[in-house]
């Protein structure tokens, strides 16, 4: 469980707000606004470099979730269900952690909540997020079918996805040997996703075209 203590030297403003979260939830001591607290806590370490402290504050939401209590957290923080959140972001940071059968394990968990509660942002997140396990993995086709599943959803419910599409079905077309086709689809990718203005992801784009550029 994720312990509250000093406040944590991020290079940002987001340790400023995560921390001082932590400590007014556990005053609180309602699990509901703990959750949220480690919520805030798991984004911003994943977003700072720190998988270990990004999977200690999922693994502590993961803990505190539950279904039916914190339904209605999916309509009103974030848009999304933190207990799915906990799970894809909490397996990312065990692949990057070395442990690559608990990422599989959390990814499948983290779909099999979304598919449960059928929240259509919570589900095309955790289809997009999960593509990127898949790609790490080496599982091309197995990653595709997650991608295409996420631009159905999308296209049907009118949502934006967090990865742009393009980028992953060229990692993937790497994957299956077709290296040029990939570069060119990972560079369009990146062009509509910063034609949107969506960059926060982008270097996920970047770390992925130079490692499909290095097959050539």
């Amino acid at each position: 469980m994720a312990k509250v203590g000093s406040p944590p030297n991020l290079p940002f403003a987001g340790r400023f707000l995560a921390w001082p979260l932590l400590r007014m939830a556990e005053r609180e001591g309602d699990d509901g606004l703990r959750l949220q607290a480690h919520h805030s806590a798991w984004s911003t370490w994943a977003f700072a470099g720190d998988p270990a402290r990004a999977r200690e504050h999922a693994d502590t939401g993961r803990f505190l979730y539950d279904l039916e209590k914190h339904a209605s957290h999916r309509l009103v923080y974030g848009g999304h269900d933190p207990g799915a959140c906990a799970g894809y972001v909490g397996a990312q940071a065990e692949w990057l952690l070395g442990y690559p059968e608990k990422a599989l394990a959390s990814v499948a968990e983290s779909l099999a909540l979304a598919e449960r509660i059928a929240h259509p942002f919570t589900l095309s997140i955790a289809l997009n997020l999960s593509s990127l396990l898949y790609l790490n993995r080496r599982e091309p086709e197995r990653a595709l079918r997650q991608v295409e599943a996420a631009e159905a959803l999308a296209a049907e419910q009118r949502l934006s996805l967090m990865i742009e599409p393009g980028i992953l079905r060229g990692v993937a077309l790497a994957g299956q040997g077709a290296v040029d086709e990939a570069i060119a689809r990972i560079r369009e990718g990146m062009a509509n996703w910063t034609r949107l203005g969506r960059t926060i992801l982008l270097p996920y784009g970047f770390a992925f075209l130079a490692a499909v550029a290095l097959m050539l």
